[in-house]
């Protein structure tokens, strides 16, 4: 376009100007996504949303909530970023650690989780790190961007590199809700495994317990209403509780609400276990999944 259908569309109302050099569609609505977008294009092909705001762009767990905006430019960049954007500088990034998330120019998952800790707490990027493994990204890849990341003054990639030391040999927890809810009961000395598969006569599995103490038969359900609160999804919950029951497993459920109350999950959790411990010396009678056995005393009908 024209410099003059440029002016016409500003003098109109039609656009405004969002950034030295950039126009937005006034009627257009003022997302989050559009301000990244308008703070990259300060300077086209030379800044990208990072950090904090990246992991928000990748929707990274514990970064749900828009962040103020931080893009991060080479080191000589000295562009002149929007009122409230955050300009970072580093000459360690490279093409290959750029992509874009709907077009926005964006640090990719590996180089956001190396300059994260520079922001962000290290249980937040613990819990970062935990939702890119379960998305099954390469623990190699992720340990070899850390290596290339490695800066004196840049201590992010070294908290990633033990963070990683901590994970990739052992079984990772499906959601940080596990791993929260696990270190309270450690603080009770409940020590719960991880995932526990319960299986049923056939060899079935039954269900994958999120915590368990298999010698009792306990087990902790975590649930959330993203996973748990549609009816299907609650019907489901119900036949699988159902089951396990039959099986001898007593279930505790847990939601997030119930870590501001540790005390009363410790001993809802100890109540569970003292039931199954009352039926030491007694086998737990061994049911079929799918077959309810038919009450003493109950003779079946012809109707």
């Amino acid at each position: 376009m024209t410099r003059a259908q440029v002016r016409s569309r500003l003098r109109r109302g039609e656009w405004r100007w969002a950034a030295k050099g950039v126009v937005v569609v006034a009627s257009s609505p003022d997302t989050w996504l559009r301000r990244a977008m308008v703070a990259t294009l300060v300077q086209p092909g030379r800044l990208w949303v990072s950090h904090r705001a990246a992991a928000h762009a990748h929707g990274l767990d514990g970064f749900a909530q828009p962040p103020a905006i931080e893009v991060l430019g080479h080191g000589e960049c000295r562009a002149a970023v929007p009122k409230g954007v955050t300009l970072h500088r580093s000459d360690v990034p490279g093409r290959a650690d750029r992509t874009t998330v709907r077009g926005v120019p964006v640090i990719n998952v590996a180089a956001t989780l190396c300059l994260l800790p520079q922001v962000a707490s290290t249980a937040r990027v613990a819990q970062a790190l935990d939702h890119v493994l379960r998305a099954g990204s390469s623990p190699r890849w992720l340990r070899q961007t850390a290596e290339r990341f490695r800066r004196r003054g840049l201590h992010g990639p070294n908290v990633l590199l033990d963070l990683l030391a901590e994970r990739v040999n052992r079984r990772l927890p499906r959601s940080w809700f596990e791993r929260m809810a696990q270190a309270v009961l450690d603080r009770a000395g409940i020590p719960l495994e991880h995932e526990f598969p319960v299986t049923d006569l056939s060899g079935r599995i039954v269900a994958s317990l999120d915590l368990a103490a298999p010698r009792w038969r306990v087990g902790v359900e975590c649930q959330s209403w993203a996973e748990h609160g549609s009816p299907r999804q609650q019907y489901g919950d119900v036949r699988r509780r159902r089951a396990l029951r039959e099986l001898g497993w007593d279930i505790v459920e847990l939601w997030w609400w119930d870590l501001a109350r540790p005390e009363e999950v410790t001993r809802e959790v100890l109540a569970a276990l003292e039931r199954q411990q009352r039926l030491t010396g007694q086998q737990p009678r061994e049911v079929r999944v799918g077959i309810r056995p038919e009450p003493p005393g109950i003779r079946r009908q012809r109707l």
